[in-house]
């Protein structure tokens, strides 16, 4: 039976926390404006590890370790011209590299700031899940170990 191609979307969402605050980053496109995790799409050839060091720094101007997923979303496949797509969203938590240079604005941002919960709560956010996924977080949500030895392999 032939196999139906599947066009894949994946995204990397990217939590950082630093003692009571979080990482946030002001939108220059999408909802421009608004607050959300540093976060992007994975491009061909990277791993999700790759992916979110890559929009930590794109977005925040920062430098971050992975350490654990928090979860993973399989939203829903859509058929479109005859092919299946599917979006996946992986929500993981890093750490501040202790060398990182201070968050700030980006070509790809308009400002990237440490917030508390409590503040966070008063910013206009892209979506409300931002206020969800840290009230989780805050309470301590399960997490899974990331490898952060991971290698590329040629």
């Amino acid at each position: 039976m032939p196999r139906t191609p599947l066009q894949a979307f994946i995204f990397v969402l990217i939590v950082v926390q630093r003692d009571d605050r979080f990482l946030l980053v002001q939108e220059a496109s999408v909802e421009r404006g608004t607050w959300f995790f540093p976060a992007g799409g994975v491009e061909p050839g990277e791993g999700l590890i790759e992916a979110a060091i890559r929009e930590a720094r794109e977005e925040a101007g920062v430098d971050i370790v992975p350490r654990s997923l928090i979860w993973m979303e399989d939203q829903s496949y859509v058929y479109e011209g005859g092919l299946w797509a599917g979006r996946w969203r992986f929500l993981l938590r890093a750490d501040l590299e202790p060398s990182s240079p201070q968050p700030g604005p980006t070509a790809d941002s308009l400002d990237a700031r440490w917030f508390t919960l409590k503040e966070v709560r008063a910013l206009p956010l892209r979506s409300p899940e931002v206020l969800d996924i840290l009230a989780e977080i805050a309470r301590g949500c399960p997490e899974l170990p990331l490898d952060t030895g991971y290698r590329r392999r040629v």
